[in-house]
């Protein structure tokens, strides 16, 4: 009888992990338009100079790099598509990745 329990409770803990796996996002999209959008609205907002807007560009994009390649590394079963590439679905990691760039730039200011 206790073979019988160990059995179906193992049983039922690999089925719980295999409905956990299946109903986790696999697909996250990410507005890159928007957060581009943002980023020259702030370069504006900011009159940023000519001269500092290269080097300012130039730290955004290595921002946003770093804050996609340290995502899909934190989360590596899941693929990440820009928004306007998906009709729907996936998880909106959009205000995450702005974040992140956030603190990025900060610190490399």
């Amino acid at each position: 009888m206790t073979t019988i329990n160990a059995v179906f409770s193992v049983a039922a803990l690999a089925l719980m992990a295999v409905l956990f796996w299946i109903r986790e996002e696999r697909v996250a999209v990410f507005d890159k338009k928007a957060l581009t959008k943002h980023f020259i609205t702030q370069l504006a907002e900011h009159r940023v100079k000519d001269e500092k807007i290269s080097e300012t560009t130039l730290k955004f994009k290595r921002a946003l790099r770093e804050s996609l390649d340290f995502y899909r590394a934190s989360h590596p079963h899941q693929l990440v598509l820009r928004k306007e590439a998906v009709a729907f679905g996936g998880a909106d990691i959009t205000d995450t990745i702005a974040g992140r760039v956030a603190q990025t730039m900060k610190r490399a200011s």
